[in-house]
């Protein structure tokens, strides 16, 4: 008789936590977290001149991005954008060294410089109708930038915040083979 009783409690023990499981398993559906896995659509004003080019973010909150003819920035991650400047400049890229200086590289032979978090920006001039594709940061006033014209184009540098450029190598990497050489 002991025995019976033993395995009658056995049988409901396993009965019990064969249906406890089933309810947590059930309970830990109805509770998971509503976020999507970290993304979701969020929507910017329609830029003009056409599709967005670069984005850059300083941080989780501060971010820029560049369309063919204009900046925008957001302080909210995203939720939010504003539109900085627009016109007649051609924008490749746009970077900054830190949340206050960045730069955009555009057509017409120009860098926007921001000082201010991209709130007001100036046009630095630049040698030899350089159109800046990308660039590279190396300290506050070092910046490397790259122009993949074979005919004007190559790897500038200023060592002074824009003011002066120089340039490092042409468009060109190496000559041509000897089985490209033309007749």
């Amino acid at each position: 008789m002991d025995k019976e009783r033993k395995s009658n409690i056995a049988e409901k023990l396993s009965t019990y936590l064969f249906y406890a499981s089933i309810l947590f398993f059930l309970i830990a559906f109805n509770f998971q977290d509503s976020k999507t896995g970290g993304w979701y659509q969020q929507n910017m004003p329609t830029p003009l001149g056409g599709q967005i080019k670069d984005i850059y973010f300083v941080d989780s909150l501060l971010g820029f991005a560049v369309s063919d003819s204009c900046i925008l920035k957001t302080t909210n991650g995203g939720d939010n954008w504003a539109q900085k400047i627009s016109g007649y400049y051609i924008f490749q890229r746009i970077k900054f060294f830190n949340a206050n200086i960045g730069y955009a590289c555009a057509g017409n032979n120009n860098l926007l410089k921001s000082t201010n978090s991209g709130e007001n920006w100036v046009a630095l001039g630049l040698p030899l109708d350089l159109y800046p594709q990308d660039m590279f940061f190396q300290s506050i006033d070092t910046i490397w930038a790259a122009d993949n014209n074979t005919m004007v184009g190559g790897i500038f540098r200023t060592t002074n915040g824009g003011v002066n450029w120089q340039r490092l190598s042409n468009g060109l990497v190496a000559p041509f083979p000897e089985k490209f050489k033309f007749l």
